[in-house]
């Protein structure tokens, strides 16, 4: 049996895992996705029935495409490259492709993070494993809408209701929290790094500074 032959078995097997959305981003309001153990419990089943195995090659950073390592606030280290991954059958034969990975760390489990980073992007690629597109509800950014004008029951005339002034940092918050949920309904694999970095918190639970430090990994030059 070829490696593509195993491969398409192993996509049979993944094809029918009923994957639940129960990872949540700001407590399910903004986004559900995935949880990665659930992706990696699938694909090891699979893979163990149809004879396959993944290795990660060396990891490599270009410096001329934004790639590196970076120290960054907060004692946090930035990781952006990318690796080579192999798909490799039970008759010796293989298929290779190239797989980018974006993580940071604040502690001693870098190593561990992109490693997992590389995981997911490489089943979720190989497999189609998808968690929902624009056109997902549950991907969707809804603001609650203010109404500005509202009828008068006394002279039955409009008349305008003063919209709610924010405090300053509430203000400030909302804007970053928008700014990054722009990228998770846009999907890619910048939303992966948003949902490594908030390590099951939500969006809400983080302050200013911890939600900039988060675009500043996504965007490590300030881009939009």
């Amino acid at each position: 049996m070829t490696v593509h032959e195993r491969i398409a078995t192993a996509m049979q097997v993944i094809a029918e895992t009923d994957f639940a959305k129960s990872g949540k981003v700001n407590g399910g309001g903004f986004y559900d996705y995935i949880p990665i153990g659930q992706i990696l419990a699938a694909v090891r089943r699979a893979h163990a029935k149809a004879g396959l195995f993944l290795t990660i090659g060396q990891l490599e950073y270009d410096n001329t495409n934004g790639e590196g390592i970076y120290t960054a606030e907060k004692n946090y280290t930035k990781a952006r490259g990318h690796c080579e991954v192999t798909i490799n059958g039970a008759d010796g034969d293989s298929i290779s492709f190239i797989v980018p990975f974006n993580v940071q760390d604040n502690s001693d489990k870098l190593d561990n993070k992109i490693v997992t980073n590389i995981e997911r992007q490489a089943y979720r690629i190989l497999y189609a494993i998808d968690e929902g597109d624009a056109t997902d509800p549950e991907a969707e950014w809804h603001e609650d809408k203010v109404l500005d004008i509202r009828e008068d029951p006394f002279f039955k005339t409009s008349k305008a209701q003063p919209k709610p002034v924010k405090p300053k940092a509430d203000a400030e918050k909302e804007k970053w929290i928008n700014k990054l949920m722009a990228i998770i309904n846009a999907g890619g694999t910048d939303r992966e790094v948003i949902f490594t970095c908030l390590d099951d918190r939500k969006l809400d639970d983080c302050t200013v500074d911890e939600l900039k430090q988060i675009w500043d990994n996504v965007r490590p030059f300030g881009g939009e």
